[in-house]
């Protein structure tokens, strides 16, 4: 054994008889020298693999209550939406999807001559589709070929009563409904002390209304019917002003909006 590497050896031995380890010439420390390899299983590796692979974000989709313009229409949907009212008075008795494939079917018959009036459906279609693209683009709003504005239509292009996020009159409560409020109000203080069983207190209440007599639902039925009067003319006042004042004063272009869109009233 050369000196330096007897050197190198009483110097190890000392380390070790000292401390229960000794560092290398590499400068590594002996508990990390000779360790036994795990064999990992197939399983093992797969899910490290799995693990190192970065997860595809969830593509989010934005939360948007505006109304666009519908889509171009294709030569085929414009043929469809034609021939689908003459195939359904023909066949009375087919379900939608035979209607629909009895469609393509006389799609298929159809000459390139014969498409040609629906190739000009979606010319005029583009033509409309470019034009509320860019109302909407410069405005904020289309107008669309019914002569609606965009603010007062539904994502599906059906026109509702009232602008989209107009703030509408408190739905008519129930009768049943207006007894649930009576009783939560009188036992507002039993409710915050004690722990109620939800579910179970709605099924008495429920079996302690229908145990009731038509005279004494009679209070809670005329209660619902003033409020259907306070319905009623609050959406009168919405139609006449552009808003209606709530039974605490308040106009209702005060009050916040909610994201919910408006529904067209009964």
């Amino acid at each position: 054994m050369a000196d330096k590497d007897k050197l190198r050896y009483q110097k190890e031995c000392k380390q070790f008889e000292k401390k229960g380890f000794f560092i290398n010439k590499d400068g590594k420390d002996s508990r990390d020298l000779f360790k036994p390899v795990k064999v990992k299983k197939a399983e093992d590796q797969e899910m490290q693999e799995v693990e190192k692979k970065p997860a595809k974000a969830e593509k989010q989709k934005p939360e948007d209550d505006v109304t666009k313009p519908k889509k171009v229409l294709s030569v085929f949907i414009c043929f469809s939406n034609q021939n689908r009212s003459k195939l359904m008075k023909e066949h009375p008795d087919s379900k939608i999807t035979e209607i629909a494939k009895l469609n393509g079917e006389h799609w298929g018959k159809l000459t390139d001559a014969e498409k040609k009036p629906f190739e000009k459906m979606q010319q005029e279609d583009l033509k409309r589709f470019e034009k509320e693209t860019q109302q909407f683009h410069e405005l904020g709003y289309f107008i669309n070929s019914d002569g609606i504005k965009s603010t007062f239509l539904t994502k599906k292009g059906k026109a509702q009563e009232f602008e989209i996020g107009t703030v509408m009159p408190k739905k008519v409560s129930s009768a049943y409904m207006l007894y649930l409020h009576e009783y939560y109000a009188n036992n507002k203080k039993k409710s915050t002390d004690e722990k109620v069983d939800v579910v179970k207190n709605m099924k008495l209440l429920a079996e302690k209304w229908n145990e009731m007599s038509s005279k004494q639902k009679q209070k809670y039925a005329k209660q619902q019917q003033k409020d259907q009067e306070r319905y009623h003319d609050q959406l009168d006042q919405l139609r006449k002003n552009g808003y209606f004042t709530t039974e605490a004063g308040v106009k209702s272009t005060d009050l916040p909006q909610k994201q919910k869109k408006s529904k067209k009233a009964n």
